[in-house]
């Protein structure tokens, strides 16, 4: 891979701010934006340790980073099975292969959809993983500032409390099928960058489990895990990371949805939550919730944060239900993993 395709790929799918950590860890010049960052980056003359240190790295984000996941729990008997079966598995010729871990060219990803093709297999000491390469296009909802469209289109909006833009993008997804080499859940762990509309990721999850399943010849996977009582388990551990978001309901009858702006506070502890809490008769009921841990890699701090998506309709229900949760902000495997160690933790408890 060369140094082009190797910033044209981390440009295309690792946050800016992920990204610096990444190049920081490895000692090269940053820059205050992408454009700049690029501009420096190739600009040095790297030897081949380097770039096959930042392609791992390029690989770490692509088995783990900005992810929806899913997860499958397996008898002893069914996941060895499921070893064995993945073990067979060779990867076709194909764009996505020949490229991997680069992206295609722009002019490839914007020229048409290309559906989900086995890229490559990917295996570490924990696991192995499958990715499953394509083109996928969503209509992304941003929120636009009036005061940045000059003053004629200021003025004409004064009257709206918010202004969303919606524009098409097109991508390179890779979602990943994650068969660890111990344990009893397996993962898959499907791109998803902001913005993208929960319709769009409810219809990858299910392609790439139905194209998994196609590669192996069987039904591989039971259904996924309801991930919806890990929202108070995680929220009743007061030194389980720091939350920085909480939407509950109260016996009172209102919703609240509550963020923590300063990174280093935890909601559970803040004032104004606590004040309300202890004015209650009776406990809150979460149902949306962000915790965000610190993790240090050498001299680099990660803050990898993990979101369950759930709302007042489904905390409602007779039996509450997400089956995905949304892990941002992970450099690589390691600071992934501790995330994922967390949930299992939490979802061995009764």
């Amino acid at each position: 891979m060369t140094p082009e395709q190797l910033i044209r790929t981390m440009r295309g799918r690792v946050p800016f701010d992920i990204a610096r950590k990444i190049l920081e860890a490895h000692e090269i010049e940053r820059g205050m934006g992408w454009d700049s960052t690029q501009h420096r980056f190739l600009q040095n003359d790297f030897d081949e340790e380097v770039l096959e240190s930042l392609g791992e790295a390029l690989k770490q984000h692509i088995l783990c980073g900005e992810k929806s996941i899913r997860f499958y729990r397996l008898n002893r008997a069914s996941m060895e099975a499921l070893r064995n079966s993945v073990g067979q598995v060779t990867v076709s010729n194909s764009r996505f292969q020949r490229a991997y871990p680069a992206q295609l060219d722009d002019s490839e990803i914007d020229g048409r959809i290309r559906p989900p093709t086995l890229a490559a297999i990917e295996q570490n000491d924990d696991g192995v993983g499958l990715v499953f390469a394509s083109t996928r296009a969503f209509h992304k909802r941003e929120h636009i500032d009036p005061s940045t469209l000059g003053d004629d289109a200021a003025s004409a909006l004064e009257n709206y409390d918010e202004v969303i833009g919606i524009s098409l993008q097109k991508y390179q997804a890779m979602d990943v099928v994650w068969i660890p080499h111990r344990g009893n859940y397996a993962e898959i762990r499907i791109d998803y960058p902001k913005g993208m509309h929960a319709d769009t990721l409810e219809a990858a999850h299910n392609s790439t489990k139905l194209l998994f399943e196609n590669v192996l010849d069987r039904d591989a996977l039971p259904n996924p895990v309801n991930l919806f009582p890990l929202i108070q388990k995680i929220y009743d551990a007061a030194n389980e990371g720091h939350v920085v978001e909480l939407g509950f309901g109260t016996t009172t009858g209102s919703l609240k949805h509550e963020k923590m702006r300063r990174g280093r506070l935890c909601l559970r502890r803040e004032t104004y939550h606590r004040g309300g809490k202890n004015a209650l008769t009776t406990p809150i009921e979460p149902y949306n919730l962000s915790v965000r841990w610190r993790v240090t890699l050498g001299e680099i701090i990660s803050h990898p944060e993990l979101s369950l998506h759930g709302n007042a309709r489904i905390a409602a229900s007779a039996n509450p239900t997400i089956h995905e949760m949304t892990v941002r902000g992970c450099v690589g495997a390691a600071d992934y993993d501790h995330v994922r160690d967390r949930v299992e933790h939490f979802l061995r408890q009764p």
